[in-house]
C-alpha cells in the first residue's frame, strides 16, 4: 500500500517549500499574526496553543512599536543596575551603553568630557 501524504493543517505552512522551515497564521482581534517556528510538530503544537490563547484573550503582545527613546532610556536603567559583576569598566562603560548615551544626548560626549567616537569597523571584534 502507498504511503498517504501528510495531512494538511489549517495555519501551518513551510516557507520557502522544502526548506523544513514551518510558519503559522492566525486571525486574532481582526488582525493576522505570523509566527516563524522551525519543525513542522511544533508548528501544529504552536498553533493549537496560539488560537486557544487568542480565545481566552491571552495571547502575547508584540514590542515592535516601542519608541527609540523609551527603548535606550530602558536599556541605560538596566546597565546601571548593579550587578555582581561589575568590577572593571571602560572609562565611559560599554560600548553599547556609551552608543545609547549619544544617541540621547544633545552633544557627543560621555560623562568625562571625552568624545565619544564609534570604532572603525576594522577594529570591531
Amino acid at each position: 500500500m502507498a504511503r498517504q501524504p501528510d495531512k494538511k493543517h489549517r495555519g501551518v505552512y513551510e516557507h520557502p517549500t522544502g526548506s523544513g522551515v514551518w510558519w503559522i497564521h492566525y486571525y486574532a482581534d481582526g488582525r493576522r499574526h505570523r509566527e516563524r517556528v522551525g519543525g513542522k510538530q511544533a508548528a501544529i503544537n504552536r498553533y493549537q496553543q496560539r488560537k486557544t490563547e487568542a480565545r481566552e484573550g491571552r495571547l502575547p503582545t508584540s514590542q515592535r512599536n516601542v519608541a527609540f527613546d523609551a527603548f535606550v532610556r530602558e536599556f541605560l536603567e538596566a546597565e546601571r543596575a548593579p550587578t555582581p559583576s561589575m568590577n572593571a569598566t571602560a572609562e565611559c562603560g560599554s560600548a553599547a551603553s556609551s552608543i545609547a548615551r549619544y544617541a540621547l544626548s544633545s552633544r557627543s560626549t560621555c560623562r568625562r568630557g571625552r568624545a565619544v567616537v564609534a570604532p572603525k569597523s576594522s577594529q570591531l571584534p
